[in-house]
């Protein structure tokens, strides 16, 4: 399909190392959860259209498509 994901981590060891794979020298993480992160994409409108991925790397990552967002 032609939907990008947005990836969110369980961890902060998650997401260092899953930035770090990605060649991520320096980066921020910030925290928070499921409903602050739908509303942080639709905050900015260039990632309207994305969706989630939880732990993009695990054996069972978790796809929340762009048409899911909270009230």
């Amino acid at each position: 399909s032609n939907t990008v994901y947005y990836p969110v981590f369980l961890s902060k060891e998650t997401c260092r190392d899953f930035l770090s794979a990605m060649g991520r020298a320096a980066f921020i993480i910030i925290e928070g959860d499921l409903k602050g992160a739908l509303e942080s994409l639709d905050a900015h409108p260039m990632l309207k259209e994305f969706g989630l991925v939880i732990e993009p790397n695990s054996n069972s990552p978790i796809e929340i498509g762009p048409e899911i967002r909270t009230k």
